[in-house]
């Protein structure tokens, strides 16, 4: 071979290599530490040494076919390194495909102790980090936007640690003074009299805080007539989740609780034996409470959560609570008790919690609020508070240190300015050729779609009709809205934000949570724009979304990029990560939540009772056989609630598939991968698999197998393939193997 002389050098690893021997991951090595030959731009060098190797190659007949069509550039070299680190060859796939594709990433992934978890969504994320890092931390320009500069406003606020502990808890100290004190502190002086449940409620409200820990009143979407915004009420927001709160106290997570309440109550000066006492039976409270909500796994019919009255009708349900004035005073404004529609969850709550807060002792009930208060305010204040929720998360999911504060700080600016710093991003970091590519990419898995609901034979004519009507009117937003890139429209999304940078943290937290409270009232009553901007303004985030009322799909500008997606990399990695995610997402608008609802967003029954049957035999084969999965000490998924997920991944990684299939009929078959002895098809399912790979702290995982609406990675990769019949054939996995088991569920 006359290419058999041609070498690549790496400055940092100084061995020679012939182009028959080119390790993928030594190339990498070198890329990623920009080493090769230390001279110029790496990249530019590699891609330059290998055209003329692929030139080479074309003209040596005595080159195999494989040799010949091994695409050598830095997006194949990138994708070729990326799937061998992550491998473990000594695997079967056929026995477990999650640890032959992702155990050598799993034997090289550190989970910081930082962190809980880490994973190909943390990885992808922690780059995105570090991009917004940067954009916040530049120096203000005079061009910059206002609300760009109040975005490093809070952003110095949050950072600067000393100011934060020279105030400390003095400003909750005085707010717990105007609310008339926490009883378990001030003890003898706290005067029962004054207090009211429904007035400190509207305290809350008024101050910038949560204000749904007994009845949760908002504004949502009419889900049966989606296009109007109206007023909902709805269950308790608990301070822990139901699943943990219904338990007793010998239970790690529920006393690791109790410590918490217990040792906030003492850093404010309470009694250790009284706190114990009095917080005991608040806790006590909390769990009667949570014993009126409903469980996730009776969560999942959407008709259950309508009902419909007016305020004279909810007024029979309890008689007790003032809910004209109430609903006025959360709104400020006045409603007619006959005319103004509001969607009630559920009414059984409304009656029963009504009946429990008629019965607990008004000291219970102050200690109950002052403590979700307090809790809802430990992010704002010195490191002795930020110690003890170390302490309880350590306990709770084995988190072991405190993240870095600037880590802290822009998780937090984030959630305030999601909008506006995603308006950064895409320009500064995003390209516009990325999201067109995409959006082909989504077009044909939206026709694979459509092609599995013409061909299943489950479905009667008038159900699949609808179906077909509904996939048809699926909306589509890829990466962000053209409106991040107009000054004028951030400026008027966020009209009424100013900060002062002269002001402590804790209120200016306090400020934008009031702003966010005004800004989702302001939408009562108003037109429930399907395709308003703002909807899918937050495009700085590694993940997708389904929204079931606009039934529209949204995948955002930062899981647009590599492993998920890369410009320069073979068509069949594409459709394997985010053609999957894609295709997850579609199939969210038929799975056994999103089948609830029409092509409009409306809750509205379209399938016929033989073909509603049928669905929930084939979600039922899904159910049971993610229930099967056993994760850890002894624990199993809960295949109810995440049957829906489950759903997704199955559909979307066959709608993926295929549509990756037309696009080869389309244009040919892609090029190889260096180094990789496989075809394009096992390379898809690869790609697929490595979405997935994830490392969880075990008290974590026990947490999410308990309050997850997702399986594990492992399984997602397990469950999905061996339901495929295509992953069977691609790798001649024998019928009855564990990836390719003799009994296979499909729903789409």
């Amino acid at each position: 071979m006359k290419t058999s002389m041609e070498q690549i050098v790496c400055a940092d690893k100084p061995e020679v290599f012939t182009i028959s021997e080119i390790s993928a991951s030594i190339i990498y090595f070198c890329i990623e530490y920009g080493s090769l030959l230390k001279l110029g731009n790496p990249l530019k060098m590699l891609a330059s040494k290998l055209n003329t190797v692929v030139e080479r190659i074309e003209k040596d007949e005595n080159i195999n076919d494989r040799q010949r069509n091994t695409c050598l550039t830095p997006g194949c070299v990138n994708a070729a390194s990326y799937l061998l680190q992550n491998m473990d060859t000594a695997i079967s796939p056929c026995e477990n495909f999650y640890e032959f594709a992702c155990g050598g990433w799993e034997r090289r992934a550190h989970i910081d102790d930082d962190k809980n978890s880490v994973s190909t969504f943390s990885e992808t994320d922690e780059r995105l980090t570090y991009q917004v890092r940067d954009l916040i931390e530049r120096n203000t320009s005079k061009h910059d936007l206002d609300i760009f500069k109040h975005v490093k406003i809070l952003y110095k606020q949050c950072k600067d640690e000393d100011a934060i502990e020279k105030i400390d808890d003095k400003i909750l100290i005085a707010i717990l003074k105007d609310l008339g004190g926490w009883p378990v502190v001030v003890g003898s002086k706290w005067k029962e009299s004054e207090f009211d449940w429904i007035n400190m409620t509207l305290k809350f409200r008024d101050l910038g805080y949560g204000y749904g820990q007994l009845v949760s009143i908002g504004v949502g979407t009419d889900f049966r007539n989606r296009d109007r915004f109206i007023i909902t009420i709805g269950e308790a927001h608990l301070s822990l989740a139901r699943e943990y709160l219904i338990r007793n106290l010998t239970d790690n997570v529920l006393s690791s609780y109790y410590k918490f309440m217990v040792e906030s109550a003492v850093l404010l000066g309470a009694d250790r034996k009284t706190a114990s006492d009095e917080l005991l039976t608040v806790l006590k409270f909390e769990q009667k409470l949570a014993e009126l909500t409903t469980s996730r796994e009776k969560s999942r019919i959407a008709a259950k959560f309508y009902n419909k009255m007016n305020i004279k009708r909810l007024s029979t349900l309890a008689s007790k609570i003032p809910w004209h004035m109430l609903i006025s005073k959360i709104f400020r404004q006045n409603f007619d008790g006959e005319t103004e529609p509001i969607l009630v969850g559920v009414p059984t709550f409304l009656t029963n919690v009504s009946k429990l807060i008629d019965n607990t002792p008004k000291q219970v009930l102050a200690n109950y609020l002052i403590w979700r208060l307090v809790r809802s305010s430990i992010d704002m204040m010195g490191k002795k508070w930020r110690k003890l929720y170390l302490e309880y998360s350590k306990a709770t999911t084995g988190l072991e240190v405190q993240p870095p504060r600037w880590r802290t700080c822009i998780r937090i600016v984030w959630s305030e300015f999601g909008h506006a710093i995603s308006a950064q991003y895409v320009r500064e970091y995003f390209s516009k050729a990325s999201k067109m590519r995409v959006s082909k990419m989504v077009e044909r898995i939206h026709q694979q779609f459509l092609q599995i609901i013409k061909n299943t034979d489950w479905m009667d004519e008038g159900t699949k009709r609808h179906a077909e009507e509904k996939a048809l009117k699926m909306k589509f937003h890829v990466a962000f809205p053209d409106e991040l890139m107009d000054d004028k429209k951030i400026a008027e999304f966020y009209k009424g934000v100013e900060l002062n940078p002269k002001e402590s943290y804790f209120k200016t937290i306090l400020q934008l949570s009031l702003w966010g409270i005004e800004f989702t009232h302001s939408f009562l009553r108003k037109k429930n724009d399907r395709d308003a901007w703002w909807k899918y303004g937050h495009s700085a985030l590694v993940n997708a979304f389904y929204h079931v009322f606009d039934n529209s799909i949204f995948l955002p500008a930062g899981i647009l990029q590599n492993p998920f997606f890369g410009a320069d990399c073979p068509m069949y990695i594409n459709y394997g990560a985010i053609g999957s995610v894609i295709g997850h997402e579609i199939t969210h608008g038929f799975d056994d939540v999103g089948r609830q609802f029409d092509k409009d967003g409306n809750n509205i029954i379209w399938w016929n009772n033989a073909t509603d049957t049928r669905f929930r035999e084939k979600t039922r084969c899904i159910i049971d056989q993610y229930s099967q999965y056993e994760v850890i000490d002894g624990e199993k998924i809960n295949g109810i609630n995440t049957q829906g997920e489950n759903i997704a991944d199955n559909g979307g990684l066959k709608e993926a598939y295929f549509a990756y299939k037309r696009y080869e009929q389309e244009f040919g078959k892609e090029l190889h991968l260096p180094g990789l002895n496989f075809n394009s098809d096992q390379l898809f399912f690869l790609s697929f698999a490595n979405v997935w790979c994830r490392k969880v702290r075990p008290k974590a995982l026990k947490m999410s197998l308990e309050l997850g609406a997702h399986s594990p990675g492992n399984f997602r990769v397990i469950g999905t393939l061996s339901n495929s019949n295509e992953f069977a054939k691609a790798f001649k996995c024998p019928k009855g193997s564990r990836m390719n088991p003799n009994k296979k569920c499909v729903v789409w």
